[in-house]
Order: C-alpha cells, then sequence, then structure tokens
C-alpha cells in the first residue's frame, strides 16, 4: 500500500472518528462524534495532498510553456528616431578656416516577423530632414542647404544550413506539447492514486471501527456471563472449574479489543 495512506488515517482519524458511511446508524457511545463521509474526506485530501497539487501546478506550467511557444514567432512592429549634429572644421591652403555643420532628423517604422522555416522578413519606412551649412571666417562667406528624403525598404532572409526548416525551429514547441500530455497523464495517475488509497483506507478504517465496537460488546457480554457463573458459583450450582473458560474468554477478548 502507498506511503501516503499513514497520511489519511491520521485526517481521517482525527476529523471524523470513528468513520461511518453517508447514512449509517451511529452507534451506542458515537452519538456525539461527527460522521465522515467519503464525500468529504476525498475533498480534504484533494486540498491538502501535496503529490496531488503538485501534479496539478506541473501540469499548468507545461500548458503555459506550450502556450510560450506558440507565440514565439510574433510580428513586431517597431517606431525609432533619431538626431544627429556633426561639426567638421577644415583648413583650407590659403590658412583659413571652414566650419561645416549638418544636423539630421531621421523617423522610422519597420514591421518583420520569423517564421518556423527560419525564414525572416519584413518592412521598414524612414523619412530623413538634414541641413547643411558652410562658414568661413577668412572669407566671411556663409552657405546652406536643406533637404528631404524618404527610404523604403524590404528584405527577407532565409539561413541555408544552421537553422532552417520547421524540424530544427519548432524542435521546442514539441517539446512542450509532449511535456503538457506527459503532465496531464501524470496529474490523472496520481489523482487516480490518491482515490484508490483514500477509499482503501477510508474502509479499512470503517471496517475497523465496526470491528472494535463488536469486540466490546463481545467483551461486555462475556463479563456478563462471568457475573452470572459467579453468582451460580457462589449459590453452590456450578463448580469452580466451571467458571473458568469465562475468564479465559474474558482475557481473550480483552486482547482482541488491545
Amino acid at each position: 500500500m502507498s506511503r501516503r495512506i499513514p497520511s489519511f488515517l491520521v485526517v481521517l482519524s482525527v476529523l471524523g472518528s470513528p468513520v461511518a458511511a453517508r447514512g449509517a446508524e451511529p452507534q451506542d457511545g458515537d452519538a456525539s462524534r461527527s460522521t465522515l463521509t467519503p464525500d468529504e474526506a476525498l475533498r480534504i485530501a484533494v486540498r491538502h495532498n501535496p503529490t496531488f497539487r503538485s501534479a496539478v501546478l506541473s501540469e499548468r506550467q507545461a500548458a503555459v510553456t506550450r502556450q510560450a511557444e506558440t507565440g514565439r514567432y510574433p510580428y513586431i512592429w517597431q517606431v525609432d528616431g533619431g538626431y544627429t549634429r556633426n561639426v567638421s572644421p577644415s583648413l583650407a591652403a590659403d590658412g583659413s578656416v571652414t566650419n561645416t555643420r549638418a544636423q539630421s532628423y531621421a523617423v522610422g517604422t519597420e514591421l518583420r516577423r520569423t517564421f518556423p522555416l527560419g525564414t525572416s522578413a519584413g518592412v521598414r519606412l524612414q523619412g530623413e530632414r538634414f541641413s547643411i551649412s558652410r562658414e568661413s571666417a577668412a572669407l566671411g562667406s556663409d552657405s546652406s542647404g536643406a533637404g528631404y528624403e524618404m527610404s523604403s525598404r524590404a528584405f527577407v532572409t532565409q539561413p541555408l544550413l544552421r537553422g532552417a526548416g520547421r524540424r530544427v525551429n519548432e524542435l521546442e514547441l514539441r517539446v512542450a506539447r509532449v511535456n503538457q500530455v506527459f503532465a496531464g497523464k501524470t496529474k490523472d495517475r496520481v489523482a487516480s492514486e490518491m482515490v484508490r488509497d483514500l477509499l482503501l483506507t477510508y474502509w479499512d478504517l470503517w471496517y475497523t471501527s465496526r470491528a472494535v465496537q463488536i469486540e466490546r460488546g463481545a467483551l461486555a457480554l462475556a463479563s456478563q456471563q462471568y457475573r452470572e457463573a459467579e453468582i451460580r458459583r457462589q449459590q453452590g450450582s456450578l463448580s469452580p472449574v466451571a467458571v473458568l473458560p469465562f475468564e479465559t474468554r474474558i482475557a481473550q477478548l480483552q486482547e482482541s479489543v488491545v
């Protein structure tokens, strides 16, 4: 029998000793004791059995892992922007210094996705505004210019060796599916074993409690018969040797009750 049975015995003994089936009549001396039904015992075991709770959590973890692997290839939308400022001094042959200042503003957006085959595809749009100014201290000249630029790019990449094909890229997804099925089967097995052990322990305890009551009743009857035999011996209608079997019977029943 499983090692979990002693824990169920403790729970049943504390909460419902002696155990009785639903609808059973209480025995003499048991009217004040509570009655624990199999359904109630099972609900207690489901709430407090660590092995079953661990199996339930393992199944949930496997389901979450599979969900994560299923969403491993999402569409990614990216928006970015930037500002660049650059100052470049230059020295001419006549010794004059010219400062070239350039600045630009860029805004872009990109939509891309990686597919189970290993293919990466995407589209990018980008707009930029730039301006350039040149200043020469010696000549006292100043020139500037500005412009706009729009660009678009579509790209597709496909690995040909490492990382190509569903067989490689969906390996973790297949493993997650198998783990989820395995976790579900494990939970069912643990639940079945828990119910089996609980019911076996429940009815074993029920039988034991009834057996104790029967032995106590037999002990009470034997004690009464012994008292009657003792009275007859004192009256002279029964020999002392005939009383010994009653004493032996009482000793045997006391041992059975223990």
